[in-house]
């Protein structure tokens, strides 16, 4: 754990000026009653997909995703696409739909999707990640395991991407459910607990910015 913390704080000087005011597009959806909001960054064919937590918007609090779409854009080129999520919706069908149809209507013939989520939206990409092969990294942060907690274990076992990161915070309300699960680590999937790190970050927004950098394209577990 000292290795992936010393990483951290210094990759956290790393961050260069974000400037970046609002997305290259943004579209609105209804799906199962509620407004959806999917906010773009385009790149090439590497689609980072991130899913909001419950409430949350394309934006976040100080703007964090849209920053983590910009950043991500800016240093490895490839396209962000962030969904809102205004409710509980048990399916990833539509975000992933709309992805297969972004790439078609940019002509990406083959293309892979890192999927990003917070709280609930990790849980969701941990429940039905596995089901999509376009998806080959997947990062859930400070993800809560559902009411139903086999389906939880079936999703992380039944992942073949190239890997599946679940981040804590150890001031996470929750921090003992996700030790409590820790045991299903293997070479593909790796659970990390970061020091003085709540659900939300709190006032650690450049640590939160930097998760897919590190986790993603660093591959910070060859760092531990």
């Amino acid at each position: 754990m000292a290795n992936i913390i010393n990483y951290l704080k210094y990759a956290l000087n790393s961050i260069e000026v974000l400037t970046r005011l609002t997305y290259d597009e943004t579209e609105t959806v209804i799906q199962d009653n509620a407004v959806v909001d999917y906010g773009i960054v385009h790149g090439n064919n590497l689609i980072v997909l991130v899913k909001v937590g419950m409430h949350g918007s394309i934006y976040g609090y100080q703007n964090k995703y849209l920053d983590i779409a910009e950043l991500l854009n800016k240093r490895y080129g490839c396209t962000v696409i962030t969904v809102s999520t205004p409710k509980f919706i048990y399916s990833l069908e539509s975000e992933m739909k709309f992805v297969k149809e972004y790439a078609e209507k940019h002509n990406f013939n083959e293309y892979e999707v890192f999927y990003m989520g917070h709280s609930f939206g990790g849980t969701l990409g941990l429940l039905y990640g596995y089901k999509y092969s376009e998806i080959k990294r997947i990062l859930a942060v400070n993800s809560p395991f559902s009411d139903d907690t086999d389906e939880m274990i079936k999703g992380i076992k039944s992942f073949n991407g190239l890997s599946l990161n679940l981040v804590y915070g150890l001031e996470y309300d929750f921090i003992d459910t996700g030790k409590k699960y820790s045991y299903l680590k293997n070479k593909i999937v790796n659970f990390s607990f970061l020091e003085d790190v709540d659900h939300y970050f709190t006032d650690k927004i450049n640590q939160f910015l930097l998760l897919p950098v590190n986790y993603f394209f660093e591959n910070i577990n060859n760092k531990m």
